[in-house]
């Protein structure tokens, strides 16, 4: 399963995918609080970060099966 987070902070929908047994085969943040990214580096180094959300280009993905977002 391809997830797409949106300003995904320091990235809880992992852990409640997690805790649902949904196990990500690719997780994409969208983040650009540096602090925010450091933590969820540190906690999920799995994660790919995109960087702005301006910035992402919908083509370049692959195809995403579930879309996650918080509040910017």
């Amino acid at each position: 399963m391809n997830i797409l987070s949106l300003f995904g902070g320091i990235e809880c929908g992992i852990v409640a995918l997690k805790n649902l047994g949904i196990t990500p085969t690719n997780y994409l943040s969208s983040e650009i609080n540096p602090n925010a990214i450091k933590i969820a580096s540190q906690n999920f180094p799995d994660i790919e970060h995109l960087g702005n959300v301006t910035d992402v280009n919908i083509a370049d993905l692959p195809k995403i099966d579930l879309i996650l977002a918080g509040f910017p």
